[in-house]
């Protein structure tokens, strides 16, 4: 191996593992869960008419509540600000959770 970084090389994929940490750093780092917190992250296929074909589905369990969000997007276009804006959107927001 040489080094050479090939810039036209096709892009390597995000892993779900990678995509998962990835969130569920941002979830803190936007301060919607506590380092205490148990964050599930899981990509669902949407099958409602007009839905896109992927969602992200971020469940965060704390101690004395379980919230959830979704962002219609496969896990590996979720950015920080999608996190955000889902935790605070009124449609979102503070979803209880039954488990």
């Amino acid at each position: 191996m040489n080094g050479f970084n090939n810039p036209f090389a096709p892009k390597k994929s995000v892993s779900f593992s990678d995509a998962i940490r990835r969130i569920r750093k941002w979830t803190r780092h936007a301060g919607v869960a506590t380092s205490d917190d148990i964050i599930s992250v899981n990509e669902i296929t949407c099958a409602a008419e007009g839905c896109p074909p992927r969602e992200t589905v971020i469940i965060i369990m704390a101690d004395d509540k379980t919230r959830k969000a979704g962002i219609h997007k496969a896990m590996r276009d979720v950015t920080e600000a999608d996190i955000i804006e889902a935790f605070t959107s009124p449609d979102n927001s503070d979803q209880p959770v039954s488990v």
